[in-house]
């Protein structure tokens, strides 16, 4: 336990905002194109002693990635795990099947409340299209607002299967372009450049999803409610930076009043 709290420590003290994360992966996938055809040319013997230096400044890179995983890890291991303790009940406000008819989805979807303290906000089952809401959120927000959330939620269920399609060619582009490179550079760098730009295309295909989620749910509910939740959370947050999986808060904001404008006119 204490090995793991210095681990931790060390973790949040190495903490990169995501900007700093993204432009970290950037210069790391641009120094493995360049780096990795030069030692690909030096004699065995030189090559590998390069090679370790640039391995070890990389692993220390790494680890400043800590913050890319640690809400996400912490949210998914909470909830299954310990998720069994706290009360869930089924989520039946008026108004949610009115919002599943005007988006035309089809799915059998189920809402829940729940007190696990783990789930920090709403999120998507993809395999069961059993969304959660936390009790917190239920409590913070207008049932209007409530039903905006659901409806976002309910553009990632209609959409899953076109998101798992996207998210796949992006990750086949990635190996191939790995492959190509690995014909030019040695195996610790292509594997260092491969995990950069998977992260990097996850962000690309993360993003375009939930502004899709935003837009089909302001469909079916309004982009009013959703304005509304935004606004608040970009109150209570101490940055609006974004991450690998959302897309900073006052981008979808602006993106819904856009069509909150074209609705009114």
């Amino acid at each position: 336990m204490a090995r793991l709290a210095l681990i931790r420590e060390i973790g949040d003290y190495l903490y990169l905002t995501f900007p700093l994360r993204r432009l970290l992966l950037l210069i790391i996938v641009a120094l493995s194109v360049v780096f990795g055809p030069f030692l690909f040319s030096l004699p065995p013997s030189v090559r590998l002693d390069f090679a370790y230096v640039y391995v070890g400044i990389t692993s220390v890179a790494a680890f400043c990635m800590y913050g890319a995983f640690k809400e996400p890890f912490v949210q998914v291991l909470g909830s299954v795990i310990f998720g069994g303790k706290y009360k869930t009940r089924e989520y039946t406000a008026p108004g949610i099947k009115h919002i599943l008819r005007k988006m035309g989805v089809v799915k059998k979807v189920k809402v829940y409340v729940t007190t696990n303290p783990w789930i920090k906000g709403p999120y998507t089952n993809a395999l069961t299209c059993k969304i959660y809401i936390p009790m917190s959120w239920l409590n913070k927000f207008a049932r209007k607002e409530i039903l905006a959330i659901i409806g976002h939620e309910l553009g990632h269920v209609k959409n899953r299967r076109r998101f798992g399609f996207e998210m796949a060619v992006a990750m086949g582009g990635v190996v191939v372009v790995t492959f190509v490179l690995a014909l030019f550079s040695i195996p610790l760098i292509v594997e260092i450049f491969e995990f950069a730009l998977a992260m990097l295309a996850m962000t690309f295909v993360s993003w375009h999803n939930e502004r899709r989620a935003d837009l089909e749910g302001a469909k079916g509910a309004g982009p009013e409610g959703l304005i509304s939740v935004f606004e608040q959370l970009k109150t209570e947050a101490k940055r609006d930076d974004g991450s690998e999986t959302h897309p900073p808060l006052s981008d979808r904001i602006k993106r819904l009043m856009k069509l909150l404008e074209s609705k009114e006119e």
